[in-house]
C-alpha cells in the first residue's frame, strides 16, 4: 500500500468537504473498506510531482464525489472493487470528468 496524506480504513460515514490537498508525493485521499462516503469541494494538487495521485477508493460502499477538482501526474482517480461509486461535476485539470477518466 502506497502512503497517503488522509488515509481512511474501514470506516462509515466520513464527509470530506472544501478542504485543498497540495503537494503529495503519493496518495492525496485513499479510502479502503468505507461505507457512505461523501467528498465534496476538495482541489487536489500533485504540483508536477512525478508519484503524485489523486483519489483512491478500494473495496468501498456509497461514495459520493461532487465538485472536485484533481491536478496530479499520476491517475487523478483509482476505483478498485467498489459498489455505488457516483461522481458528478468534478473535473481534472485537462477539463476531463474523473467519470471519464477512472481507471
Amino acid at each position: 500500500m502506497r502512503q497517503s496524506l488522509l488515509a481512511f480504513n474501514n470506516c462509515s460515514n466520513v464527509q470530506i468537504d472544501s478542504i485543498n490537498v497540495w503537494d503529495g508525493a503519493y496518495e492525496a485521499l485513499s479510502f479502503t473498506a468505507c461505507k457512505k462516503v461523501g467528498i465534496t469541494l476538495i482541489s487536489v494538487e500533485g504540483k508536477n510531482i512525478p508519484s503524485s495521485s489523486g483519489i483512491v477508493v478500494k473495496n468501498c460502499e456509497d461514495i459520493a464525489i461532487n465538485n472536485t477538482f484533481i491536478k496530479v501526474v499520476n491517475q487523478p482517480l483509482v476505483s478498485i472493487d467498489n459498489q455505488k461509486l457516483d461522481i458528478q461535476n468534478s473535473k481534472t485539470n485537462t477539463g476531463a470528468s474523473l467519470k471519464d477518466d477512472l481507471k
